[in-house]
């Protein structure tokens, strides 16, 4: 089997669908079968953002396709020429779709992951012109594939409810997280504690805003901890901005809007709580992230993240401010209730291993490769 997958985020990011791409691929290589080989699509005009230490795969039978071409020559060489990305690559039996990229495949097979369906879930996440959008790529991605990858039964199903998916044709692939506990770490923490962290892209989604508000209120209350945001502006988010700026606990609130990917453990270790009560998660990494190095988390009790971490997290409305409220002080003012989430919370993070995703993709491409018959419809009487 002969597999291509478009690396080329891996390369230029260090959002989470980049790091998909980076750790899942190290696991493919650990994981092929005798005979298997991946190679890795990297074609972009941009150079690479990320160290090459975290992304060139140095292991036997994966190959790296990369050149300096830019991603609209690629388009225009499929309308032109009829060249899809497998053939950049001197042909696959299979090409993985990583991003909700649709690059052009000409002969292979495709399997795509679709990490969420936020934008059909609820527009004012993207905005009304963005989410209409997503929902036609999204749409064309899992028609056009074989296969589709979802991260968690929640966003399979979500996939299959919003986005027409048929049922047959979506497989189940968490990420893993054993890779989290050996990335660097310091023992000076990289900002002043104690403190509060929120991770990920400011975006509505997230729900800053209700967190500002929330950690106002702690503030107020003699609670002496900072808050750590940390991620890049998003979109739609100048009123998070704007009450920020104007916020009665401004001085206590840190914005780390560049985190590098061996920044990222250490900034979590040394935090007293992850604060991350999304309204929306196909997945949702950082309440995993926190679990894995013994951290407490507060996040939302909808979407995927009961599903992702288990009993070992304090849950809240991610609409109710004084849900969010009660859930952080339960954890802050309960020793106990404290360590019961740290020790359940290291558990519960060893069920997600990049070994087990990249056994159960594989298990996905053959499937793409030698789909099983249909089913017999049988009528009962």
């Amino acid at each position: 089997m002969i597999v291509g997958i478009d690396y080329r985020p891996a390369l230029l990011q260090f959002a989470g669908i980049a790091r998909y791409g980076r750790m899942l691929a190290k696991a493919l290589a650990r994981e092929m079968a005798a005979g298997d080989e991946l190679k890795l699509f990297a074609y972009s005009w941009a150079k690479p953002r990320i160290p090459a230490e975290l992304w060139d795969l140095r292991a036997p039978r994966v190959h790296l396709y990369r050149r300096r071409f830019p991603g609209r020559a690629l388009l225009l060489a499929n309308q032109w020429f009829g060249r899809g990305a497998d053939d950049w690559i001197g042909g696959c039996d299979l090409f993985h779709r990583t991003d909700f990229v649709r690059l052009p495949v000409r002969k292979a097979k495709i399997v795509a992951t679709v990490f969420d369906a936020s934008f059909a879930y609820d527009e004012s996440f993207h905005g009304p012109d963005a989410s209409r959008n997503l929902m036609k790529v999204t749409k064309q991605l899992i028609d056009e594939a074989s296969v589709v990858l979802a991260p968690s039964e929640f966003a399979a199903g979500d996939l299959i409810v919003r986005c027409g998916a048929n049922l047959n044709k979506v497989v189940v692939t968490p990420l893993g997280m054993d890779h989290f506990p050996h990335m660097p770490m310091t023992v000076e923490p990289p900002h002043p504690t104690p403190y509060l962290l929120t991770l990920g892209t400011v975006e509505p989604r997230k729900n800053h805003l209700r967190c500002l508000r929330v950690f106002e209120k702690l503030r107020a209350a003699g609670y002496k901890y900072y808050w750590v945001v940390a991620g890049k502006r998003g979109w739609l988010v100048d009123e998070f901005y704007h009450s920020l700026e104007k916020s009665p606990a401004r001085n206590y609130i840190i914005l780390d809007e560049d985190v590098p990917e061996h920044r990222l453990a250490n900034l979590v270790k040394h935090a007293s709580l992850v604060l991350y009560p999304s309204l929306y998660e196909g997945f949702g990494l950082p309440p995993l992230e926190a679990q894995a190095l013994g951290v407490p988390t507060v996040t939302s009790a909808v979407t995927s993240m009961p599903e992702v971490c288990g009993e070992a997290a304090a849950y809240c409305d991610p609409e109710d401010e004084d849900s969010i409220h009660d859930a952080i002080c339960s954890v802050l003012d309960n020793e106990r209730r404290r360590r019961e989430l740290i020790e359940g919370g290291l558990e519960n993070a060893k069920r997600f291993t990049w070994e087990r995703s990249a056994k159960t993709t594989l298990a996905a491409y053959r499937r793409a490769l030698n789909p099983p018959p249909p089913r017999p419809f049988t009528q009962h009487p």
